[in-house]
């Protein structure tokens, strides 16, 4: 994946998790093990956020219809499965605003 507006949203993103986190606990070694642990697997629509044995997330790499709901690039969901997202967007990594969502994951509707 090459470093673009998507890369900057999602290195945001991960930065607000993890500060988020931080604002609960006090105990450096669980924030550096917390930080530690979030990754990012690409697929072919969708990028899986991974906080250590979990899925915290997925955000839409283009525009396209999810369970018959149409989704723009950028739309982030909470997991359904831990190959699949649910079916509604919570809100958009490329718009710069977090209230949609907590360290735990995006919020529910």
């Amino acid at each position: 994946m090459k470093y673009d507006k998507m890369q900057e949203a999602l290195d945001n993103l991960k930065d607000v998790i993890i500060d988020k986190y931080k604002l609960l606990i006090s105990d450096e070694n669980m924030r550096v093990n917390f930080a530690s642990n979030i990754s990012f697997k690409k697929g072919k629509k969708f990028i899986k956020i991974i906080q250590g044995t979990s899925v915290w997330g997925f955000v839409a790499l283009g525009d396209g219809l999810h369970k018959g709901v149409p989704y723009q690039r950028g739309d982030t969901f909470k997991p359904a499965s831990w190959s699949a997202p649910a079916k509604w967007a919570r809100g958009n990594v490329l718009n710069g605003d977090s209230h949609w969502y907590d360290w735990t994951g995006p919020n529910y509707l």
